[in-house]
């Protein structure tokens, strides 16, 4: 009896999981109204059934996909609630990503344009990722701290950025985010204008 109760408990909890674990993968691949539709409701069912465990990281998972829809002012209160949740729930592993998120997201907003809250919220997740060891996160949110940049800092930027944590990988080097690295190390100098 034992056993069929546990497996009562746990089998509903694992089966929304794994939608939500297929959301973020649909965002991932840029299906993102199937993924955001998905994942948002994985994530009402947690809530519905008082699950209120931390899962900061599907929460920015689905920042992205509401970003990625348009729907920024969506995303950035997402956004906002993964990241109390990291302060009230100390997931702290997972803030280095969640904060370029933000900053991604605000990039969006201000049509590309650099500002500062943008670029601290990049340096931020540069430091605590640097500060875990989270060295593909500390890549990304270098990327990111780089393209925020006017186009004519960039190429400075990525050298100062980029490059040091890119010669800390050992391995890797198909992956996406390396190779962008390497390709954004190799952008030809432009002129300021």
């Amino acid at each position: 009896m034992m056993f069929e109760d546990i497996t009562a408990t746990l089998l509903p909890f694992w089966k929304l999981m794994a939608c939500s674990m297929r959301g973020m993968l649909l965002i991932n691949r840029a299906e993102l109204a199937a993924g955001t539709e998905l994942l948002s409701s994985s994530l009402e069912a947690f809530r519905k059934l008082e699950w209120t465990m931390c899962f900061p990281d599907l929460v920015g998972a689905l920042a992205v996909g509401l970003s990625g829809l348009g729907r920024t002012g969506e995303a950035l209160a997402t956004i906002g609630e993964a990241l109390t949740r990291v302060q009230h729930g100390g997931a702290h592993w997972c803030e280095p990503e969640l904060l370029r998120v933000k900053g991604e997201i605000l990039l969006k907003e201000a049509g590309g344009r650099s500002v500062s809250i943008v670029e601290d919220c990049f340096r931020r997740a540069v430091d605590l990722s640097a500060e875990q060891g989270a060295l593909l996160w500390q890549l990304r949110a270098s990327m990111s701290l780089v393209r925020a940049k006017p186009e004519h800092q960039r190429r400075h930027a990525a050298r100062q950025h980029v490059a040091p944590v890119l010669d800390r990988f050992t391995e890797g080097f198909d992956i996406a985010e390396l190779r962008a690295a390497q390709a954004l190390l190799q952008e030809p100098p432009v002129s300021p204008p």
